[in-house]
């Protein structure tokens, strides 16, 4: 539930609990928080609806998910690199290739 949804609940529970008191003051006071949790409510009722209409106009709704992994992957060792950038492959750099041909020899 989101903060917003959480606030306004909050606030209904307030305006439902009302005013302790007596007199007409009260009496008028209860009655205008009667009429701002029903207000209330149908603002939350609104702004979800038209949430979920927003949501059905977006355009990416049906599109299916992107694999954010292909643009990371070297393309001179096939595998994943993040975080290089326009860096070369780490394992095409010299210092590599001799590390590598140390470690095929017996």
């Amino acid at each position: 539930m989101t903060t917003e949804a959480t606030n306004v609940q909050a606030l209904m529970k307030a305006c439902q609990r009302g005013v302790a008191g007596k007199g007409p003051a009260i009496e008028v006071a209860n009655n205008l928080l009667a009429e701002c949790y029903g207000l209330l409510g149908k603002l939350a009722a609104e702004n979800e609806a038209l949430r979920k209409q927003v949501a059905d106009l977006s355009p990416f709704k049906n599109a299916p998910p992107q694999d954010y992994r292909a643009s990371n992957k070297c393309l001179a060792c096939g595998e994943y690199h993040h975080g290089l950038g326009n860096l070369p492959c780490p394992r095409c750099t010299p210092v590599a290739q001799s590390a590598m041909a140390k470690e095929a020899q017996p």
